[in-house]
């Protein structure tokens, strides 16, 4: 995971929800951007690694992640698995689990997630307050320790990562 941003917005978190859903907007916009005219094969090609649809599957996967984990589902259901086998798992497992569940989803599906992922998350970041943003979250994680560092990590501070992939500028 890099901290490289795509808009040179400063890596401090947002204090405010209007400050948080416009850094969103910006950096998903630039993912959106570098997809926005590639037809079904460019986004399913893939050259050494995923293809744009699997960078996009992969980022709706972990925004629906997200929103579960802040309407309090329990992640480890969110992909399918039993508490123990969750708690066995690191992060590349579950992108390697996620890029087998989605690898051969038809584009148009994709592309239809993408979207719709990105307008639930506009909605659910929307109905937070800023004392929200605030909050407390996963004591046992130093590198999260507000909902709003929780939400940097699965949003504006991931996608940059993708727009480089999917562009060749990694």
């Amino acid at each position: 995971m890099t901290e490289k941003q795509t808009t040179g917005v400063s890596r401090s978190n947002p204090q405010t929800v209007t400050e948080l859903l416009d850094l969103i907007a910006r950096e998903r916009g630039a993912l959106e951007q570098a997809v926005a005219n590639m037809g079904d094969d460019a986004l399913a090609a893939t050259s050494e690694g995923w293809s744009a649809k699997d960078h996009l599957a992969h980022v709706a996967a972990w925004e629906r992640r997200l929103i579960g984990e802040i309407q309090g589902d329990r992640t480890a259901e969110r992909f399918g698995l039993d508490e123990e086998s969750f708690g066995a798992t690191n992060t590349d497992d579950f992108n390697a689990m996620l890029y087998a569940r989605h690898r051969d989803h038809p584009t148009a599906m994709v592309r239809a997630e993408f979207r719709a992922s990105g307008e639930a998350l506009r909605t659910a970041f929307a109905g937070l307050s800023d004392a929200d943003l605030m909050r407390p979250v996963r004591p046992d994680d130093p590198g999260v320790e507000t909902l709003v560092d929780l939400i940097s990590w699965d949003t504006y501070k991931h996608y940059p990562e993708h727009v480089a992939a999917i562009t060749g500028q990694s």
